[in-house]
């Protein structure tokens, strides 16, 4: 049904990617807070690899933005010619790696709150997690 229209040439739009990456980042910005904020109230270790991995995508995406030729000018701001490639790659990777922490996370220690001498060590993991791509 569709193979008529195959060749017809469609409107440009070069606004088009930097406006979806910015409402995409902002989306998961807020989830990342949201998921957060409620690790800090029922401080469930599962929850903060799940805001971890809604915190990696924003940034990432922030990332790549930067890497799409004209977006801030004529050149890219961020990388080279595969960059932004690269980070597409890096952004679909995280949240099913932060999906499969979330569940180890949840067998190992349920619902239940983990000790306040451990939350310490659960936000540097998530957090280094987070950061590995930079």
């Amino acid at each position: 049904a569709a193979a008529p229209a195959a060749a017809t040439q469609w409107l440009n739009l070069p606004a088009f990617v930097p406006i979806y990456q910015v409402v995409t980042a902002t989306c998961y910005l807020l989830t990342a807070y949201v998921l957060a904020a409620d690790y800090a109230e029922s401080g469930c270790a599962a929850l903060l690899y799940v805001a971890g991995g809604a915190a990696w995508t924003a940034l990432i995406l922030v990332a790549q933005l930067l890497s799409v030729p004209g977006v801030l000018g004529p050149e890219r701001a961020l990388g080279g010619a595969q960059t932004t490639i690269h980070l597409w790659m890096w952004w679909h990777l995280g949240p099913p790696v932060y999906a499969l922490l979330y569940a180890w996370a949840e067998r190992r220690f349920g619902s239940s709150p983990v000790p306040a001498e451990r939350r310490a060590l659960w936000l540097v993991t998530a957090l280094a997690l987070t950061l590995f791509a930079f």
